[in-house]
């Protein structure tokens, strides 16, 4: 079974969309708002891991964005992955939803706390990395 671009696209979206509580229309504007950014950075990231989709193509996609800018989003969650059990969760549930083509969805408990946990997080990466390992 072939995966088709434009239907995995808008599947990607979807999820993100519902879980964020923001429109399309605001993942591809040139708003600034840290919850609005982070949902566009999750978009640039399951694009990249779900298409294989170049940078330019995700920057494209994103609003016409440049490629080191889409570079930027996957980097940065790949980073966040690594230390911060917010965006595990919230990279986890989508991962599942896109994999179990669910679209009847809720927002994850806690969203808004993870998506400012980084800036406010006052455990250092290193102790977060033992509690997850253990």
């Amino acid at each position: 079974m072939t995966i088709d671009p434009a239907t995995e696209i808008n599947r990607i979206f979807a999820v993100i969309r519902q879980l964020f509580s923001v429109t399309k229309a605001e993942i591809l504007s040139k708003n600034r708002y840290k919850h609005i950014a982070h949902a566009r950075h999750l978009a640039a990231y399951f694009l990249r891991a779900v298409l294989q989709l170049s940078y330019p193509a995700i920057g494209r996609i994103l609003g016409n964005r440049d490629h080191t800018t889409a570079m930027h989003s996957v980097k940065r969650i790949s980073r966040m992955i690594e230390y911060d059990t917010c965006v595990q969760r919230e990279v986890a549930e989508i991962a599942t939803l896109l994999a179990h083509n669910a679209l009847q969805l809720q927002t994850l408990p806690g969203h808004a706390r993870c998506v400012l946990h980084v800036t406010h997080c006052s455990t250092p990466p290193t102790a977060l990395l033992q509690r997850i390992q253990t």
